[in-house]
């Protein structure tokens, strides 16, 4: 029999644009050399990085033909942020205090962690 294990959340949600700033910082490409990349306005390219934009399928496509990271990580740490953003509301409705404290399992330290960009690039491979 399969035990669900628990959804973690953070109380830190991570928006996908702060990942794409990172990226093209350690790329050298300024926000507007992406945007003439992606096709699209530096307007928008800014507001993804701000959160201010959500990565949407078909920004997720433009940022892979502009970077070569598959679209499918970008609509994935959409919908992770998107959850977590809801996760947290919920949590502060209710009134309850999110515990951060998660089980060893779960847990890994932030050192430990390697780069959100060097994820990307490791699974765009």
């Amino acid at each position: 029999m399969k035990t669900e294990q628990p959804r973690v959340y953070s109380n830190m949600p991570l928006p996908p644009g702060r990942i794409l700033r990172r990226e093209i910082e350690h790329r050298g490409i300024s926000r507007n050399e992406l945007a003439e990349r992606m096709d699209c306005s530096v307007e928008l390219v800014n507001g993804v990085i701000n959160a201010d934009a959500p990565v949407t399928p078909e920004i997720a496509r433009a940022i892979e033909d502009a970077l070569e990271i598959p679209a499918y990580l970008w609509t994935r740490l959409e919908a992770s942020y998107r959850a977590t953003l809801a996760h947290n509301r919920l949590i502060e409705q209710e009134g309850r205090i999110h515990d951060s404290k998660l089980d060893d399992e779960y847990a890994y330290g932030y050192d430990e962690q390697p780069s959100s960009a060097s994820i990307l690039r490791d699974e765009g491979e």
